[in-house]
């Protein structure tokens, strides 16, 4: 008989405040989305790794960014450099199979020796811990998440923030870096631009496409980038059969660091710079952003016969991956106090904890592709998300009906589905149909009829907006 996996302890059932800490092979099978609204996700495993890369306007499960991981190198004086990539030990099923995966997550490359993980959404801790290693390295991820304010609630960002802290009796040069691959366009490679580039506070690498226009689906940009003033930037060597090693070469091996070689590269890394006395600690923030304006629907096709396309609301807001880190960057202050507002309100509830985790959990499914917001700003939901489309389309009446969070967290998201629905789904005889399909206008499809509890669900429902 196959063992059952305990979810809680006696103790965590019983227990208040605080989420647990997750640990040792628990860690494989996290993955906590950052994002936006509307705008997809990347997502953070256990281990610290970024995983699930769903920002493409598609779910996108195992999907990876070639070598895009966080790597730390530290000097004492002229001894030799120690250098770790800041995540845990890998294991399971999630890693080795797929070869970005593996290139993704630096493996192969020495990792740190422990790690652990407590998440309490929208946050999500990581330790880094090595006893070879005279560093503690924590890691805060998120992105924000602010009740009332679905612009700032919709930005297509996660926020890195590193925080590094001298445990030797010496003064450590650090180097904090992380790597980025440029993917705009795939699966198609053709036209990519990637550069280094600096500009309003910012210093990052920013990939593009030159080949796909501004309103084709394949369009896009994504950056990293930090604030950090002590910072360089450089393009990888393009050596794709031996990129883990040429890479690590450069940062723990070479005897000149930074390298100073030029290379064209659709792989960049943003370095942060440090010096910290015993004892001292420094906090270094980074932004992984993205942008992908033009949505493509995989099923409803147009009167040409061309699958139906629309513009995402958060490019509305921003024009470029740039844009939307230079106003995160700008905002950061506010977006993190304002979010934390909200997670310490939450999280201060007498509520016990695993009543909170699933509270609080549930709430990243408004920031995962089951839901869109479209170009006028309505609110949009699936039923779910298979591992590489939407599943069941139409904000059904007979799911979203039960659904709680978006209207007392993000009451005019709620009604403009009402709106939707009103306009788009009521039928001469006064019923609603329990699907709305999309592009908005579209006529449902005789099959969606009016569903019972859907029904009297609108109904309800607009009482409530009202």
């Amino acid at each position: 008989m196959a063992k059952r996996q305990i979810l809680y302890s006696t103790k965590e059932l019983l227990a208040t405040g605080p989420q647990p800490t997750r640990k040792g092979r628990e860690l494989d099978e996290i993955a906590f989305p950052l994002g936006g609204i509307g705008t997809g996700t990347i997502s953070l495993g256990g281990w610290g790794q970024l995983r699930d890369w769903e920002m493409m306007n598609r779910p996108a499960k195992d999907f990876g960014n070639d070598m895009a991981f966080f790597t730390l190198r530290a000097q004492a004086g002229e001894d030799p450099p120690i250098v770790r990539v800041v995540q845990g030990h890998a294991g399971s099923d999630h890693i080795g199979g797929g070869h970005s995966a593996a290139r993704g997550s630096g493996q192969g490359l020495p990792h740190f020796h422990k790690a652990s993980f407590t998440g309490s959404y929208p946050f999500a801790n990581v330790k880094f811990r090595d006893k070879d290693v005279p560093l503690k390295v924590d890691l805060e991820a998120f992105n924000p998440f602010i009740p009332l304010n679905d612009k700032d609630s919709g930005i297509p960002v996660a926020v890195l923030r590193y925080t590094v802290e001298n445990t030797a009796k010496e003064a450590l040069s650090i180097s904090l870096m992380g790597n980025l691959t440029n993917v705009v366009g795939h699966p198609d490679a053709e036209g990519r631009v990637s550069k280094v580039r600096s500009g309003r506070g910012l210093k990052g690498f920013y990939g593009t496409t030159s080949k796909h226009p501004e309103d084709s689906p394949k369009h896009g940009s994504m950056a990293l980038t930090t604030t950090w003033e002590d910072t360089d930037v450089w393009l990888q060597n393009p050596d794709r059969r031996g990129g883990l090693a040429k890479f690590w070469e450069s940062v723990a091996w070479a005897e000149e660091f930074p390298p100073a070689a030029k290379h064209s590269s659709d792989t960049g890394t943003v370095c942060a710079h440090a010096v910290l006395e015993p004892g001292e600690s420094v906090t270094i923030p980074f932004f992984l952003s993205w942008y992908f304006p033009t949505f493509e629907h995989w099923g409803q096709k147009n009167e040409c016969g061309c699958a139906a396309t629309w513009r995402n609301y958060y490019a509305s807001q921003w024009k470029d991956a740039w844009d939307v880190a230079a106003y995160t960057a700008k905002e950061l202050d506010r977006l993190l106090g304002e979010t934390k507002l909200f997670h310490d309100s939450l999280f201060a509830s007498t509520l016990p904890t695993h009543v909170l985790d699933a509270v609080s959990s549930q709430l990243s499914i408004l920031k995962t592709t089951t839901c869109l917001r479209l170009e006028d700003g309505t609110f949009y939901g699936f039923e779910g998300c298979g591992n590489t489309q939407g599943c069941c389309e139409g904000s059904c009446t007979h799911v979203w009906n039960y659904a709680q969070a978006l209207p007392y967290l993000f009451p005019s998201l709620q009604r403009s589905v009402r709106e939707a629905e009103w306009a788009n789904s009521m039928l001469a005889d006064g019923f609603v149909t329990f699907r709305m399909p999309l592009p908005l206008g579209t006529p449902a499809e005789p099959h969606f009829h009016p569903a019972a509890d859907g029904q009297m669900g609108t109904v309800m429902q607009a009482y409530r907006e009202w």
